[in-house]
């Protein structure tokens, strides 16, 4: 197999053993050209944010290892969440099975014997397939991305474009209205001005009146001056107000043509609030590989903080944390109106009788046994983003 070798983002080769990762980087240089290795755990973990790779091999001694190591990389590197990579584990014959477990569970994308190495042209065959399926997520999650932000924000503009033509409608109306309440006050002045002459052309200032001609001025003023103007005026706002009646109509026949297509809706936002470093970053990994959006909090007040700005879908809370232990933020969260919907996922090495009803009358909508393995905490999360917003959630369930 002879093919051009790729110059896109490189592939970081990380082991323990400085012969095996050169081994493999000469097995690989035959077709790419961009291949970065580190033969310890300080390099991995700096070379990886640094480099930014679209695949990450691990050629670990012992398979336990290469699990360390990109935990590691997880716990140290905060943007790894935002680099798209995939991953490759070599490891020993008699490490298949619990290899097998660790990509059936999601923690690698794949994994391959290569102790002893029989065939050296599959590993070059599984690195061209991580290779191709990494281009394929990136792009289809770009768009996917894409489409999702456009179909927010057409709505937004929907929304907001509403908002102003009702608001402009009502601006219309109110100046309709105050004009001729104006005009209605100026007519009245008017008629009032105009009796107090006639009262006066009674008198002695009769004479004033016809000798300076003010008579004459105010009768032409209010016959070809004012009613004109005021006629004038209004006429110009009605053709306003009509306008905008038109243009509130063809905007909303097609805005609805928009606005009425399927986008890609935005991935529901999961907040993961675990006081265990390990247990949090592993479970956070395993949602992120599915698309949902995490946020991740070390303590009950942490995660209520985080909440007055970013209000996630679900939360999976602790149920025995220090300071603000779950319970006691489940209460509270039920508490707080801006809260008390948000569906909470109790997580919990208790089983009691007492424990779970304790966690039920707080306002738990389930929980999860600590440890479970990836299938049950997936279908429970699923289970309670199914349900309609603002549904009851019924009675709790737990694993």
């Amino acid at each position: 197999m002879t093919q051009d070798k790729k110059e896109e983002r490189p592939i970081l080769i990380v082991s323990d053993d400085a012969e095996e990762v050169r081994a493999v980087r000469d097995l690989l240089q035959h077709d790419y050209a961009n291949l970065i290795i580190a033969d310890n755990d300080e390099a991995g973990l700096r070379l990886f944010p640094e480099r930014q790779p679209a695949l990450l091999i691990l050629v670990f001694q012992e398979m336990v290892r290469s699990e360390r190591f990109y935990l590691m990389l997880y716990r140290q590197c905060q943007t790894i969440r935002e680099i798209p990579h995939q991953t490759l584990l070599l490891c020993k014959s008699n490490e298949s099975e619990a290899a097998f477990s660790l990509c059936h569970n999601n923690t690698f994308d794949d994994y391959l014997i290569n102790r002893p190495l029989h065939d050296p042209y599959r590993l070059r065959l599984a690195v061209q397939h991580a290779l191709t399926r990494q281009a394929g997520r990136s792009e289809s999650a770009t768009v996917q991305r894409q489409l999702s932000h456009i179909g927010s924000d057409l709505r937004h503009l929907d929304t907001f474009v509403n908002k102003a033509l009702e608001g402009g409608q009502g601006h219309h109306d109110e100046s309709i209205k105050a004009f001729r309440d104006f005009a209605s006050q100026l007519t009245k002045e008017l008629d009032q001005f105009e009796t107090h002459m006639n009262n006066a052309a009674r008198g002695q200032a009769a004479k004033v009146l016809e000798k300076s001609g003010l008579r004459q001025q105010f009768d032409e003023l209010r016959r070809t001056g004012v009613a004109p103007e005021v006629q004038k005026v209004e006429g110009k706002l009605q053709e306003a107000q009509q306008w905008a009646h038109q243009f509130d109509k063809d905007y909303r026949e097609q805005a609805v043509k928009v606005t009425s297509r399927e986008f890609p809706p935005a991935q529901p936002e999961v907040m993961l609030v675990d006081d265990d470093e390990m247990y949090r970053d592993m479970l956070g990994v395993m949602l992120e590989e599915i698309e949902l959006r995490v946020t991740l909090a070390d303590s009950g007040e942490a995660a209520l903080a985080a909440m007055r700005t970013r209000r996630p879908d679900i939360v999976l809370l602790d149920y025995n944390m220090p300071g603000l232990n779950g319970i006691d933020m489940l209460r509270l969260m039920k508490r707080t109106p801006e809260f008390h919907q948000i569906p909470v996922i109790m997580l919990t090495g208790e089983k009691s009788r007492e424990a779970v009803k304790e966690m039920i009358m707080a306002g738990a909508v389930g929980y999860i046994v600590k440890p479970s393995n990836r299938p049950t905490i997936l279908a429970k999360i699923r289970s309670v983003l199914s349900r309609p917003a603002g549904t009851s959630a019924g009675t709790p369930s737990g694993t």
